[in-house]
Order: structure tokens, then C-alpha cells, then sequence
């Protein structure tokens, strides 16, 4: 006569593929979970595969992130300061005939709008970079770059057109 298993127990026989317990018992709270599942995986070298990736210690992670972060925010205080240096008097020029025209709005301050939109998208990568988000962070410059390259190239226009 065969010992039959409670109704309660049968989704672990079939859930379960029958694996090799290895180490020690498990602890206390947790006998229904076989060691093997809460064992790490260990790499196992296969020949003619690639070595497997190995991960920079977390202190060498940190200060590349930092640095990155550094980096970052010079880039954007050297992007926010140049059109400053560069075009100053001309924005003077172009706010000194302001009038609601909206080909006024467009030629004379979409350059500007552009820089000042460019450097609003890269100072979120460069907190986002400062903060270890390198997905948000390469969004925001791949859209930010674009945007200032045009506002750069847009306000020489401007300015060679108002000398």
C-alpha cells in the first residue's frame, strides 16, 4: 500500500523540479525552501565562452560616478556661461527693440530660447548622472545637446545679422 501525499503538499511535487540539496539544513522558518534555491549561483568557466563580466568594486563605482558628476556640471556651467560672454550686448540689442511680432519672437529670441532650453535639459543630466541614473542621464543630453548646438548656431546668425 502506497503512502499517499496530502491534497496541501502536492503543488510542491509538481512545482518543484527535483534538484541536488547541497550544504547545510536550512534554517529555521524556511524548511519548505530547498538550500539549493537560496544558494547563490556560482560561474562556472566553460571552455571557449567569453569570461564572464566582473563588476569594479562599489568604492571605484562611486568615485567614477562622482567624477562624472563633476564633469557634468563644469560642462554645464561652461555651457551657460558662454553665450552670456558671447552675445551679451546683442540680447541688450534685441530686448532694446522688443515689440509682439511673431517673426520679431522667433528670429531675434528662439536662438536664446533654444540655449536657455539646451542648458535646462543638460543641468537634469547632470544631476541625474550625480545621482547614478546614467539611462536618464544620457536621455536628457541627447536631447539637450541638439537643442543648444542650434541655439548656438541660431544666436551667431543673430548676432552677425545685428552688426
Amino acid at each position: 500500500m502506497a503512502t499517499s501525499v496530502p491534497r496541501s503538499e502536492r503543488w510542491r511535487q509538481r512545482s518543484l523540479p527535483p534538484r541536488v540539496l547541497v550544504g547545510p539544513p536550512s534554517p529555521v522558518g524556511r524548511a519548505s525552501v530547498p538550500h539549493a534555491l537560496l544558494a547563490r549561483p556560482t560561474a562556472v568557466a566553460v571552455p571557449g565562452a567569453p569570461a564572464p563580466a566582473v563588476r569594479a568594486p562599489r568604492s571605484r563605482q562611486r568615485a567614477s560616478a562622482t567624477r562624472a558628476a563633476r564633469v557634468s556640471w563644469l560642462a554645464v556651467l561652461l555651457a551657460a556661461a558662454l553665450p552670456l560672454v558671447l552675445w551679451s550686448g546683442d540680447v541688450g540689442t534685441v530686448a532694446g527693440d522688443f515689440h509682439l511680432n511673431l517673426g520679431y519672437l522667433v528670429a531675434g529670441w528662439g536662438a536664446y530660447v533654444l540655449l536657455v532650453v539646451g542648458v535646462a535639459r543638460l543641468t537634469l543630466a547632470a544631476r541625474a548622472a550625480g545621482r547614478g541614473h546614467d539611462v536618464r542621464a544620457r536621455r536628457h543630453v541627447s536631447s539637450g545637446l541638439p537643442l543648444y548646438a542650434l541655439g548656438l548656431l541660431l544666436a551667431a546668425q543673430v548676432a552677425t545679422l545685428l552688426r
